[in-house]
């Protein structure tokens, strides 16, 4: 009986998923910079959830 590993393809696929993303993701220049919610002024804050 022969044991075929079961992890290969998914490997294989998770490889082609990054090179996608790699070739996707080149020259877009830095990541925005995040904001807290408390540097949002109050009228301008669409919803209050809890803070």
């Amino acid at each position: 009986m022969d044991v075929v590993n079961v992890e290969q393809p998914r490997v294989a696929e998770d490889a082609g998923a990054r090179a996608v993303i790699a070739a996707a993701s080149r020259g877009l220049g830095e990541a925005m910079v995040g904001i807290t919610v408390d540097e949002i002024p109050h009228p301008h804050r669409l919803a209050e959830r809890g803070w």
